[in-house]
């Protein structure tokens, strides 16, 4: 458990440097790449926790059920 929200804000870390540079680059005053930067750093951890809460693609199919064969 610990490892996935490690893994979740490093993601994120990366996420809002990579934000962060782009709008450096871009010319972007400090403290509004800052500001962005900061809001993804947030964002991005919370999104992929909140993707983890739904069921996966395979979670309503049977376990006895064989998968669909294309004709």
């Amino acid at each position: 458990m610990l490892t996935t929200w490690a893994e979740r804000a490093a993601l994120g870390l990366a996420a809002g440097g990579g934000t962060w540079g782009v709008l450096q680059w871009a010319g972007t005053t400090s403290g509004a790449a800052a500001w962005a930067a900061a809001g993804v750093a947030v964002v991005v951890p919370c999104a992929a926790w909140a993707a983890s809460t739904l069921p996966g693609h395979d979670a309503e199919k049977p376990a006895a059920e064989e998968p669909h064969r294309h004709r």
